[in-house]
């Protein structure tokens, strides 16, 4: 599994987009096996704060805190502003659309949101 996160750090935009379905895959499926905090969970007997235990997340922990690394170096943009001078000679912004890189920074978003989602907590360290 170390290896699938190498291959996440390879400067080729279709090995990035490979690798993303497989990483949003399995961080999907990690959050599916662990149980949602209740309301009830969130009282005196379970205090806030407290770490939900799951093994499958902790079997993965370690390589997904690395991924997480790992997307936000990699994270791209999702759109280029360039600024211009029209041929009033006004200045104007020009927003150009890469939907690939559109596409890939929203695949990475929704990785990263749930990456967060796993353990908020371990987040804000």
């Amino acid at each position: 599994p170390r290896t699938c996160v190498h291959i996440s750090e390879i400067e080729d935009v279709e090995l990035l987009k490979i690798s993303l379905d497989l990483w949003k895959f399995l961080v999907l499926d990690v959050q599916k096996g662990m149980a949602t905090p209740s309301a009830l969970s969130m009282g005196r007997f379970f205090p806030m704060g407290q770490k939900r235990q799951d093994v499958r997340y902790e079997f993965y922990k370690k390589l997904l805190m690395e991924l997480e690394s790992v997307l936000v170096r990699r994270m791209v943009r999702p759109e280029e502003v360039l600024i211009t001078q029209d041929e009033n000679g006004e200045i104007v912004k020009v927003e150009m659309k890469d939907t690939v890189n559109l596409m890939i920074y929203e695949s990475m978003q929704k990785t990263l949101h749930t990456l967060t989602m796993l353990d908020p907590i371990a987040r804000e360290t």
